[in-house]
């Protein structure tokens, strides 16, 4: 008990000097268009898109891959990895469908290989609609939300839709807060942008 003690207070004061906050936020990339003109029913993010499901590196060096980000659609709509295969390179082609049904849920349906592997449902308390696009929660948990040591806080992430002519683009926000031993504050954020082509009719 008093090697914690001891821990927290010398963890403390990094802790609110900052020392335990990581952000990576990723701006709208500039040369995408702007995005304006959706509705206020944000129905016109229904459709057929393409998930490439591959990695987008920031640098190369020696043959090194550094900064990686997945452009994978199952990954925005919080889809479990195994469920569609992610790592298959056996898999031919990958889709992904958007629907808003009559009782205003939104539908997102993953395809393999023009077979449906994985499906998810949000209801109308955990979407919106706004200027910015369609808006739905995929995940808001409290309690154990780090993966070492003790702690408690709120982990939640967000995807916002957005249609433009022939593509969607997706902004994620994944935000955690939390108290290490349940004291310590430490916290993340992690803001990506994505873009997938609509499937041609």
């Amino acid at each position: 008990m008093k090697l914690l003690a001891l821990l927290v207070g010398l963890l403390s004061p990094l802790a609110h000097a900052g020392v335990f906050t990581t952000e990576r936020v990723q701006t709208y990339p500039s040369d995408w268009p702007q995005l304006s003109g959706m509705s206020d029913t944000c129905v016109e993010v229904q459709g057929s898109f393409v998930d490439p499901n591959s990695w987008r590196w920031e640098r190369e060096e020696k043959g090194a891959k550094y900064g990686g980000t997945r452009e994978a659609a199952w990954i925005t709509f919080g889809l479990p990895a195994q469920d569609v295969l992610s790592e298959d390179p056996k898999v031919k082609s990958r889709t992904f469908t958007i629907s808003i049904d009559s009782e205003q849920s939104v539908t997102v349906k993953y395809a393999i290989d023009e077979n449906v592997v994985a499906s998810r449902s949000f209801a109308k308390g955990k979407w919106s609609c706004g200027k910015d696009g369609l808006t739905i929660t995929t995940l808001d948990r409290s309690g154990g939300v780090l993966d070492k040591l003790p702690n408690e806080g709120h982990t939640i992430r967000r995807s916002t839709i957005y249609r433009l002519n022939e593509y969607v683009y997706i902004k994620t926000l994944y935000e955690t807060k939390a108290r290490v031993f349940y004291v310590v504050p430490q916290s993340f954020l992690d803001v990506a942008w994505f873009r997938f082509a609509e499937i041609p009719k």
